[in-house]
């Protein structure tokens, strides 16, 4: 018997949806549907969709899913007008429209959400704010007061694009809702203005004509970030500001004014000549080469990286970071006239702690450029009244008076980082050194200063008696003066006041003997720093490397070495070394007859007394 034949009704029929695919091991899901206008996925499980090629797709409605975060990503869907979200869910939105700007309206919580076409990009996120409920993208106004006023009291995305909104002058506003508003893209807007909103933020990117942005009072963003404006010359109004963002070549030639009242500002890669800020502000310069003049009300906190401005009006704190000083440095290395100049403006302004060791050590390789040797003197003596003044707060901009500038020529106490002091304190000893060479009396005053304060630093005199003993320092005739000035201090305090001190100085004694012996001209200096160090091993070392060191210098330099031991029978007794001097004495007596070493005897067994 033949099968009844089926109508034509029957055999055209169609699911009301496309059929469901599985999830992927990861919740993952790809989909490509050219023939549907409106899609509906029914996974709860879902948190992640790749959906691409979807000529004919109008509405998607992902509400099933119940994961915490979803991630969705829409490639090639052109007249895509409504994507419905999970109402508690985080969702992060990828949008790949192709030729045209996007054009559709997003509802459930959204946390983030960046789109790119041929025309230009986007990125917009909530951050620590709640998720949006609702993102408005690329509608024109009219249609997006519509969509607003169906929620008034919803957190929305608003994203003008510049195909709908190519007016000159915009005044948006009033406008329900609390919004974080984009607007990008906009190659023919001079004007905007605002008033009649509640926005969390505003950002306006790639507007090639802004001249003008006003806030009216009732529009008082937390944050305002501005990029790709670069001629924008005047941010009106009276409405408050956090956070004032500007990046990507914002400002024209012809300056910027800021009238807002704000917290923060932050300018970068700006080619703005001016900037003048009408109120009180805590600023960040990055990278504003052309900035010449800036005006900021008294009390201002300024940061600079890259450039520093050279004319500063009122009285502002000022920071600048060691990327700026490395920049003026390979410019003067490269023979840029104007970078010393600019050196001397900044180095001082690096007086912090932190920042003070890397001034020193750009201080110390400008010396060797063949700078003027009174104008690095002077350099250093403002870093140093700036350190000893600022140490706990920042720089301000005006010079150091001229009582604090007389300090760094009778003190040596650098307030720096722990981390750091090494460093900090051999740049300005090279600083000081090759001042010593190159002439300058008042370098060469400070020396018995530092020799006296080195002493009183241990964490100093540990790092750097060291590295005074090696053999390039001990070519210096400075560099000698400095060593026998504060091994002279060092023995006349430890005798008179019977002080202790760590290792730094028997080692650093050791270290100085073992490279005298390298040298082949026993300079008289030379000569008397070997005594100092043997006294140095004498008061606070170990007797059996000293002794060693006198029997090897003995066949090299006996007439300097004979004294030496002579000197050292007549030196008083050490504090706490009664059981050591008499072999001590006895082994001077030997050498210095036969100049053989005689061995150490050995001592007797310690034994504890049992008490009755």
């Amino acid at each position: 018997m033949s099968r009844p034949a089926q109508s034509s009704a029957v055999r055209r029929r169609e699911p009301p949806w496309p059929l469901q695919k599985a999830l992927d091991p990861d919740q993952g899901l790809t989909l490509s549907l050219p023939e549907s206008r409106s899609y509906t996925l029914r996974h709860p499980g879902l948190r992640a969709l790749d959906l691409r090629d979807c000529p004919n797709l109008e509405a998607l409605d992902l509400r099933a899913s119940q994961q915490p975060e979803l991630h969705l990503s829409v490639i090639d869907c052109p007249l895509l007008r409504c994507i419905q979200l999970p109402e508690h869910g985080h969702a992060l939105v990828h949008l790949d429209t192709g030729p045209h700007a996007p054009r559709l309206t997003l509802s459930g919580g959204l946390i983030q959400i960046d789109a790119c076409w041929q025309g230009g990009r986007f990125m917009a996120q909530s951050g620590s704010r709640p998720p949006w409920q609702q993102a408005l993208i690329g509608l024109p106004w009219h249609k997006t007061i519509e969509r607003a006023q169906a929620t008034p009291q919803a957190a929305i995305l608003t994203v003008l694009l510049g195909a709908t909104q190519d007016a000159p002058q915009l005044t948006l506003g009033p406008l329900p809702g609390h919004h974080a508003l984009v607007l990008s893209q906009v190659p023919a807007l001079r004007e905007l203005s605002l008033h009649g909103l509640t926005l969390t933020s505003l950002s306006v990117h790639d507007a090639p004509r802004l001249l003008a942005l006003t806030l009216g009072a009732d529009v008082q963003p937390a944050q305002v970030q501005l990029s790709a404006c670069p001629r924008l010359h005047s941010l009106a109004g009276a409405a408050p500001v956090g956070t004032l963002q500007m990046h990507t070549g914002c400002g024209g030639p012809s300056g910027l004014t800021v009238a807002w009242p704000m917290q923060h500002l932050v300018l970068a890669d700006s080619r703005a000549t001016q900037l003048h800020l009408a109120h009180l502000a805590e600023v960040q310069l990055l990278r504003c080469g052309q900035l010449d003049s800036v005006e900021l009300p008294p009390g201002s906190q300024l940061h600079c990286e890259g450039h520093v401005p050279p004319r500063l009006s009122g009285k502002v704190s000022v920071r600048v970071d060691e990327s700026t000083l490395s920049a003026c440095l390979r410019q003067l290395q490269s023979g840029a006239p104007q970078a010393w100049t600019q050196l001397q403006i900044l180095l001082p302004l690096a007086s912090s702690p932190r920042l003070a060791p890397g001034a020193l050590g750009t201080l110390a390789r400008a010396a060797a450029q063949q700078v003027p040797a009174d104008e690095v003197w002077h350099t250093r003596l403002a870093l140093y009244a700036r350190n000893q003044v600022t140490a706990g707060r920042q720089a301000t901009a005006t010079p150091p008076n001229p009582p604090d500038m007389e300090q760094g020529r009778s003190a040596w106490r650098w307030k720096l980082l722990p981390d750091l002091a090494a460093d900090g304190w051999r740049a300005d000893v090279m600083v000081v050194l090759h001042l010593i060479n190159a002439g300058l009396p008042d370098a060469s005053q400070l020396t018995p200063h530092m020799a006296r304060d080195l002493w009183e630093q241990p964490e100093a005199a540990a790092s750097l008696l060291p590295w005074l003993g090696r053999r390039a320092q001990l070519m210096q005739p400075a560099c000698l003066d400095l060593l026998l000035a504060h091994l002279a201090h060092a023995l006349h305090m430890a005798r008179q006041y019977h002080g202790a001190t760590g290792n730094a100085h028997p080692q650093a004694a050791l270290a100085v003997l073992d490279t005298l012996r390298t040298l082949e001209d026993p300079l008289a200096r030379r000569s008397e720093l070997a005594s100092l160090a043997r006294s140095v091993l004498l008061t606070w070392g170990e007797l059996r490397p000293l002794l060693e060191d006198l029997a090897a210098s003995l066949p090299h330099h006996p007439v300097e070495t004979r004294l030496d031991l002579v000197q050292l029978q007549t030196e008083p007794e050490p504090r706490g070394r009664a059981r050591e001097m008499p072999y001590f004495r006895q082994a001077l007596q030997m050498l210095l007859l036969t100049g053989q070493l005689i061995p150490e005897p050995e001592q007797p067994p310690f034994h504890r007394r049992r008490r009755p």
